[in-house]
């Protein structure tokens, strides 16, 4: 109730399409159209190698379902954030109960920086959905194993399920965005680890079978991989270099390495995720009153400081590995704000009345703050920008000039596709070699920030803001090469 009341007022508002969504949502819905859903295109004919399919062919089913707009686009993440609340609550449940379960969840939904991400398509919040999914069965797992050799023994058969789930999981993890999945069993088992060295048996549960636990994350490792491998194999095999480059070189070896992409000026500083960590305000806030009303004090039972063990080895472990990677984004903190929820969730507690009370009350208040907020005409959003409506209204204006892509590649050209069909036809392939020559008479779109400006023998025809549409009138084509000015 928590998270449907603060994503779902006013979901259909606001440009959805700027930043990746409109591009992802573009190359989705492509695919379901065209049949092509193996290798995913960016453009007639340029195949689009930046992330696996998995998320674009649930989107896109979606999507091609419901139809193309704001609330289709951002419904498909509500509902990626609602497996993460509720996973959230199912690991905290596996180690300190029900109770906890409710506060962690409730702390994860109200997070300021956690539920706004629900108002683009974003892969990363499906990716934490994955590999949350992963870790819960792991824990089970890890619970499961705690206790005398002959309990151990009888429920051995019990654990086949998880591992497969966690296998599952962690396989889908993979086919969302470029090994970032790997990291969630290393984090697992910096928990396992943490566990067995701080871990009481005196007056609360017996720490996990470390090598047990172990097996199993080597399990998930090995079903996730074997899960994820075909697309990978079959995309190295069809298309070569041009795939290896692109996935493992521009999307993981250049960005790991610090190069600057997507027109970045400057990496974020080494204390960047502190600061958007810091910034999940609302979830800080709500932990604050709960630990106020709760009067327990920092003085917490052994199954809570296992629970809190799990989200410091997440959280922190997290926030670490991101900041060792030099591209540092906001969206990529997801799981930092994840692992925070259960470390709090585990501190503030929630046992007495006064904090039960408030657990009943909050949901039914916030949610009629969000019916409220949703009937009142104020804007949550901003519109987009009065150039793409123009740009619309001047192609409507001209149905029989089919564009071609003179400076317009990738969420421009994208944007042009969901509001017309018309995707612009492909002058250049992924690595920016010229592939086509647009005849003369065809009309070329730009873009500010695609690469290209309009040569000598082009005529302007329209523009407005960052765009331009021109006319060739003399051959060649020959357009001249700008630098990308940046965000």
């Amino acid at each position: 109730m928590l998270l449907l009341a603060v994503t779902l007022p006013h979901l259909g508002d606001g440009d959805w399409m700027r930043g990746d969504s409109g591009w992802y949502a573009a190359i989705a819905l492509k695919a379901w159209r065209t049949g092509e859903l193996w290798t995913l295109y960016e453009g007639p004919g340029r195949p689009y190698f930046n992330k696996p399919p998995l998320v674009f062919w649930v989107q896109g089913a979606w999507m091609w379902i419901a139809g193309v707009g704001a609330w289709q686009a951002r419904l498909a993440t509500v509902a990626a954030a609602a497996v993460c609340v509720a996973v959230v609550g199912g690991i905290a449940r596996s180690l300190a109960g029900r109770r906890a379960a409710l506060v962690c969840g409730v702390l994860l939904a109200v997070n300021i920086e956690f539920f706004r991400r629900t108002r683009e398509i974003s892969l990363d919040m499906w990716n934490l959905a994955f590999m949350l999914v992963a870790a819960w069965a792991l824990v089970r797992i890890a619970v499961r194993s705690r206790g005398d050799h002959a309990a151990r023994d009888a429920r051995a058969g019990s654990m086949a399920w998880p591992v497969v789930i966690a296998g599952a999981a962690l396989g889908a993890s993979l086919m969302t965005k470029p090994l970032v999945g790997l990291a969630a069993p290393v984090m697992v088992i910096a928990w396992l680890m943490l566990e067995r060295a701080t871990g009481s048996h005196a007056g609360g549960a017996p720490r996990p079978a470390i090598g047990r636990a172990m097996g199993a994350v080597a399990a998930t490792a090995i079903i996730g991989a074997a899960i994820a491998a075909p697309w990978h194999l079959s995309m190295a095999r069809v298309h070569g270099d041009a795939f290896i480059d692109a996935y493992f070189g521009r999307e993981v070896l250049a960005r790991g390495t610090g190069e600057l992409v997507g027109g970045q000026k400057a990496t974020q500083p080494a204390w960047f995720y502190a600061a958007n960590a810091a910034a999940g305000w609302t979830m800080w806030a709500l932990a604050a009153a709960l630990f106020v009303v709760g009067q327990r004090g920092w003085k917490i039972d052994p199954a809570r400081a296992t629970l809190l063990r799990f989200g410091v080895s997440w959280g922190v472990g997290w926030l670490v590995l991101l900041t060792l990677f030099p591209d540092r984004r906001d969206r990529y903190a997801l799981p930092v704000h994840a692992g925070l929820a259960v470390a709090a969730c585990a501190l503030v507690g929630g046992r007495s009345r006064a904090a039960g009370r408030m657990l009943r009350i909050a949901p039914v208040a916030v949610a009629g703050v969000g019916v409220i907020v949703g009937m009142l005409p104020i804007r949550v959003q901003r519109e987009a920008n009065e150039q793409w409506p123009a740009l619309k209204k001047w192609m409507d204006e001209h149905p029989g000039d089919e564009p071609w892509d003179g400076g317009f590649s990738g969420a421009p050209a994208a944007r042009v596709y969901l509001m017309t069909g018309l995707w612009p036809r492909t002058t250049r392939d992924v690595a920016g070699r010229q592939i086509a020559d647009p005849p003369i008479g065809s009309v070329l779109l730009y873009h500010r920030r695609g690469g290209w400006a309009p040569g000598p023998g082009e005529r302007e025809e329209w523009s407005a803001g960052d765009l331009r549409a021109t006319r060739l009138v003399a051959a060649p084509w020959a357009p001249v090469e700008t630098p990308d000015p940046g965000e």
